[in-house]
């Protein structure tokens, strides 16, 4: 493979990232629209009581509510680290391409099976720490700030956000007056298709209470949250692997490039951050060191430069028939080898 190709697999590879997102929120937002469902015919079968939910329904909607939640945390729970593990696995597949065709046929102290059960642990001790570590990102002071919140930790105040905007979104139906019957409807609008739908079916009079109430749901698709989550954890789970794979890899030059993947200019440092490359993952070398991951929804990548094919291509042959080398003995006895167990 040259590097050309690799470079190009792995633009084919982050193109696949949004089919992945969108399967990854379809299958969560399976437990929102479920928890919808269950919210929307506790308040159909309810009873109002001088302009508010009778003790009984309001006990019964508050489970529901807390069912619900529980069961969108364990999808994000189930799902993301799925996404990630997914994602990872097409990385393991280039890298493993990549480094098997450079030593075909040179030696039998390193196999493709061998390559790929390396890059496979990198793969997976990677994506856990990666959800294991708190978000991390460079301010425009050029500090390092850190909320300290994982990703297991970020997961039930999102799930909590659920109810708190199906409580607001039910407070303000029935502050606009409307019964029970129609206010289930909403709740299941709402969830499906977002705010803006839900309270187009109010008319064009919103009471002041409502309006005030609909303020507070921040959003306009229940999900948005959860979706953030995937693609923050989505690219930064890549954005580490890619670093992660670098000193794994022989033919890789040591030196890594921010790719911006898009050219919308937000308030972040990713247009910085590509143009101040390359970069060494420890800063040495008299290079910077790679940046952080900088923002949520940041979908930018770490590419790594790779060597000379011609020149990586004799350096394994001189290796594979016993001249001495340093970084290859190294690369083998520190990276390679201890990637087989």
């Amino acid at each position: 493979m040259t590097s050309e190709a690799y470079i190009s697999a792995y633009a084919q590879s982050r193109n696949q990232w949004p089919q992945l997102t969108n399967y990854t929120r379809r299958k969560i937002k399976l437990a929102y629209t479920s928890a919808a469902k269950a919210i929307a015919a506790i308040i159909r079968d309810g009873e109002l009581v001088n302009g508010e939910l009778s003790f009984d329904t309001q006990r019964r909607l508050d489970q529901a509510i807390l069912e619900g939640s529980q069961a969108i945390g364990d999808a994000m729970r189930e799902h993301i680290p799925a996404l990630l593990t997914e994602a990872a696995a097409g990385y393991v597949a280039i890298e493993t391409a990549f480094v098997s065709e450079a030593f075909r046929d040179l030696t039998s102290r390193v196999t493709k099976d061998g390559i790929e059960k390396m890059f496979a642990k990198v793969a997976r001790e990677t994506v856990q720490k990666a959800l294991n570590s708190p978000f991390s990102s460079m301010n425009k002071a050029g500090q390092l700030v850190s909320d300290g919140l994982t990703f297991w930790s970020r997961v039930p105040n999102i799930s909590k956000e659920f109810g708190d905007d199906v409580v607001n979104m039910v407070r303000a139906a029935i502050s606009q007056g409307r019964d029970l019957g129609k206010i289930a409807a909403d709740v299941n609008v709402f969830v499906k298709n977002g705010k803006a739908y839900s309270i187009h079916r109010w008319g064009e009079v919103i009471e002041p209470d409502s309006a005030r109430l609909l303020k507070r749901i921040r959003y306009d698709e229940i999900d948005y949250r959860a979706l953030r989550l995937v693609r923050s954890e989505l690219g930064r789970g890549l954005m580490e692997t890619a670093k992660s794979n670098g000193p794994h890899n022989p033919g890789g030059s040591g030196l890594y490039d921010w790719v911006r993947i898009n050219s919308i200019v937000w308030k972040c440092n990713c247009q910085s951050n590509a143009d101040n490359g390359p970069y060494t993952l420890d800063g040495s070398g008299g290079y910077k060191q790679y940046p952080p991951y900088d923002h949520p929804n940041d979908m930018c990548i770490c590419r790594q430069r790779m060597k000379d094919g011609n020149d990586f291509r004799r350096e394994l042959e001189a290796w594979a028939n016993g001249e001495p080398n340093a970084d290859l003995d190294r690369w083998y006895r520190n990276r390679y080898l201890p990637g087989q167990f």
